[in-house]
């Protein structure tokens, strides 16, 4: 059992992988775990979370945006432009909560993928803005643990509790029940644009040319 677990997690990530890389591709945009800038022109700052969240992963991690974020100090607006598979749910807590204690207004742009891990990041947004053909993915949380039986019904417990934690972000951000973004992760949810919208996932959807062009 455990064994077919461990191939259908890895299948779901691969299968976000290979979607992030070819939203990647489309933009031109290299496999690189962070890009971040600032810019004079209305004191606004741009990052690019363009990879799968955390060191295992080899990606984005929350010691990498700490240093971005420590660049980017003193812009008005945060510009955080996200492609991402997820990854590492304890490095994405971490990036989520330097993303909130930023002192700016953060404008988060879900460009190609926010999955996983990737979309509670995109939580920390004061204003969140989807591309129309980009996707989000949520679910519960995943892991592997090796051990006796108590030691398995006690990881299952602390997944239980990743969840609830999880949960509660989302729950926060889109003002809908708790419970009720619960069954919405027991399912792997994946959504569309409209759906995110609907969701309140997402506040809006862009369209081509109401967002200035950060390249």
């Amino acid at each position: 059992t455990g064994r077919k677990v461990l191939i259908m997690l890895s299948k779901v990530f691969a299968k976000c992988q290979r979607i992030a890389t070819k939203c990647r591709d489309a933009k031109g945009y290299k496999s690189g775990s962070l890009f971040a800038r600032s810019s004079n022109k209305d004191s606004e700052g741009a990052m690019y979370i363009y990879e799968a969240i955390g060191g295992w992963f080899g990606g984005v991690t929350a010691d990498g945006v700490r240093q971005a974020l420590d660049a980017l100090k003193g812009v008005e607006t945060l510009n955080i432009y996200v492609n991402s598979e997820g990854g590492d749910v304890f490095e994405a807590k971490a990036i989520y909560t330097q993303l909130q204690r930023f002192a700016s207004k953060k404008v988060v742009h879900i460009d190609g993928l926010a999955a996983s891990a990737a979309t509670f990041i995109a939580m920390a947004g004061d204003e969140i803005v989807t591309a129309p053909e980009a996707t989000w993915m949520i679910h519960d949380a995943w892991g592997i643990e090796v051990g006796n039986a108590e030691a398995m019904r006690a990881y299952g417990d602390r997944l239980d509790m990743l969840s609830a934690d999880i949960a509660q972000i989302y729950a926060k951000r889109t003002g809908a029940p708790v419970e009720e973004m619960r069954e919405l992760m027991k399912a792997e949810t994946w959504m569309n644009a409209q759906e995110a919208l609907e969701k309140k996932f997402t506040d809006r959807i862009s369209t081509y040319g109401d967002d200035e062009d950060e390249e």
